[in-house]
């Protein structure tokens, strides 16, 4: 069994009403692909996806699940959210990691995982959209998302 089912499969056995472990996934549409064949919950198709988003979050209870792609889809249990601010500028190495620590730096300051999955996504995507104003999407790379999230952050303060 591949590790990553194991894990989520563990996962749910160590759930309790005094401790529940969160999980946030952020695959791209082929790494779901993957995922839902290890889970041995399918097939991936496009057309499919919100359900087999909702499959596998009903599946995987305290998972939240940030499938990314040029809108965002977000799922955790049978709630399903959507970002349609995402741009093409976002689909190169390296800002699915600026996402990552997005919604890892929201957990840490003690929000829950939907939350911070949410709200991470939307300023990802915001701070793409200021720093576009600046230069051409070929040229977006994550310092330079990193940068605008920080200008972004700076700027709304000081409002």
């Amino acid at each position: 069994t591949p590790i990553i089912k194991t894990f989520l499969d563990e996962s749910l056995k160590q759930q309790r009403l005094d401790f529940i472990r969160e999980i946030i996934l952020t695959p791209h549409p082929k790494e779901f692909a993957s995922l839902l064949q290890i889970c041995d919950l399918g097939a991936y198709t496009p057309q499919k996806k919100l359900d087999l988003m909702l499959h596998f979050t009903q599946k995987y209870p305290h998972t939240t699940l940030v499938l990314k792609g040029a809108n965002v889809f977000i799922a955790k249990a049978q709630e399903v959210y959507i970002n349609p601010l995402g741009s093409n500028a976002l689909a190169k190495g390296g800002s699915g990691d600026v996402l990552s620590g997005l919604i890892g730096a929201l957990l840490a300051q003690g929000y829950g995982a939907l939350h911070s999955a949410i709200q991470g996504s939307l300023a990802h995507t915001l701070a793409a959209k200021a720093a576009l104003k600046h230069i051409a999407s070929y040229a977006l790379t994550p310092h330079t998302l990193i940068e605008s999230i920080r200008t972004l952050h700076i700027s709304q303060r000081i409002k």
